[in-house]
């Protein structure tokens, strides 16, 4: 299966020729988000940032995900949902952890344009907690429901935590882009078991109050551990890839089960800030 191409070409942050106009790029900020957006990210939960990877770093994190891919170390999450569809039975392609089968990846937690954003929004020192990717196949790409983060980690206080959320692709309402609920990071709401897999969650929401974060390749959807949401259908004849990964402040308290990384910053962040370009050139053809 190949992942969708992105020329290495198409200007950094900027905007395709012939691309399809986005009902939610207004809600994208350029890199480095301003005081007034880090506000607005505390005010609502979550801050789309316009061009944060450049075309090359794309391109190599896609062809990293591919070979994993390849390799056949990505799990279907929906496994018991109707097993006699055959081919055409709706998927949720996940591989988590993710950087322990990718050194690319394993470097992104200190690229310095990811750790200026997270350190703006959560201050100082950093941790790393977890990363792992999602592909949802063309034309059967099934969405990840409603949920909260902090419902599958648990611990401490979900204000200290944020996920980074970055499609390989274009990332439209057609092939499954991501939707959150402004403002719901506020407090936690109950859960279940999604009756379509043995691993995922559900909560339920008013479709009401959802927007839907339409995003370029390159761009990082950041948002509060507590903030709900989910994830569309893949309706296109293309598949749809995106990478997460989840940081929090040091006086964030998972249980036991769940291993902080760092610090990301400080003395002992010297040599990580030299992994990513390490990481990325010997990725790169």
């Amino acid at each position: 299966m190949n992942l969708t191409h992105i020329p290495d070409e198409h200007p950094h942050g900027q905007r395709r020729e012939g691309a399809a106009e986005n009902p939610a790029r207004a809600d994208g900020v350029a890199f480095p988000p301003a005081a007034r957006e880090v506000a607005a990210f505390h005010a609502r939960g979550f801050l789309h940032v316009r061009g944060l990877f450049t075309p090359p770093e794309i391109a190599a994190l896609r062809q990293d995900i591919l070979r994993l891919q390849d390799a056949g170390l990505l799990i279907d999450l929906l496994k018991d949902a109707d097993p006699d569809a055959g081919a055409a039975r709706p998927a949720n392609l996940q591989l988590c952890p993710l950087s322990p089968h990718s050194a690319l990846v394993a470097a992104l937690r200190w690229h310095p344009r990811v750790l200026a954003v997270v350190r703006a929004l959560l201050g100082e020192p950093l941790m790393f907690l977890l990363d792992q990717v999602f592909i949802k196949p063309s034309g059967r790409g099934a969405g990840t429901d409603w949920h909260q983060d902090h419902a599958y980690f648990g611990g401490g206080d979900p204000l200290l935590g944020v996920g980074m959320w970055v499609p390989l692709q274009d990332a439209t309402h057609v092939n499954g882009t991501m939707k959150v609920v402004p403002g719901s990071h506020r407090q936690p709401v109950e859960h279940h078991r999604d009756p379509r897999s043995e691993l995922l969650i559900r909560a339920t929401v008013d479709p009401a109050r959802a927007q839907v974060i339409e995003m370029q390749a390159g761009d990082a959807l950041f948002f509060g551990f507590n903030v709900l949401h989910a994830t569309q259908d893949n309706r296109s004849s293309e598949p749809r890839t995106a990478i997460a990964l989840h940081f929090c402040h040091q006086h964030y308290a998972p249980p036991a089960q769940w291993t902080l990384v760092g610090p990301l910053s400080g003395t002992a962040a010297v040599a990580g800030t030299a992994a990513w370009p390490r990481a990325l050139e010997a990725a790169s053809p």
